[in-house]
C-alpha cells in the first residue's frame, strides 16, 4: 500500500518550525524570568514575604551538593558556591589570558637578560 507523503511534508514545513519557535520562546522567557527574579528577590526576602532559604536563588538547575546554611545568591557551574565567590572565580578566569601574556613577556625578557649576561 502506497501512502501519500503530503502529510509528512506539512509536518516538516509547518510543525517542526512551530515547535522550534515554541522552544526558543520558552528559553527566552525563562532567561527573562531569571533576570527579573535575580534583581527582585533580595527585596522580597528583605520584606519577609519569603524566607532567606526560599530566596537563595540558584542560577542553575544542577544538583546541590552542599547544605545552604546562610542567606544569599548561589551560583553554580562549579559545585554550588556563594555568588560572591563565584563572581571572584569568574573574574579570575576571565583574566587568565592576560596573565598568560604577561608571564610569556616576562619569560622572554628574562631569557634575553640571561643571554646578555
Amino acid at each position: 500500500m502506497i501512502w501519500n507523503a503530503a502529510p509528512l511534508r506539512v509536518h516538516f514545513l509547518l510543525f517542526v518550525p512551530l515547535f522550534g519557535g515554541a522552544v526558543a520562546l520558552a528559553i527566552v522567557a525563562r532567561h527573562r524570568e531569571q533576570r527579573i527574579l535575580l534583581t527582585q528577590l533580595p527585596g522580597i526576602v528583605a520584606t519577609g514575604l519569603i524566607s532567606w532559604l526560599e530566596g537563595s536563588w540558584l542560577t542553575t538547575l544542577r544538583r546541590i551538593t552542599i547544605p545552604l546554611l546562610k542567606p544569599g545568591i548561589y551560583t553554580s557551574a562549579f559545585p554550588a558556591v556563594d555568588h560572591a565567590q563565584w563572581n571572584k572565580s569568574a573574574a579570575l578566569m576571565r583574566n587568565l589570558d592576560k596573565l598568560r601574556e604577561r608571564i610569556k613577556a616576562l619569560e622572554t625578557t628574562l631569557a634575553q637578560q640571561g643571554g646578555e649576561g
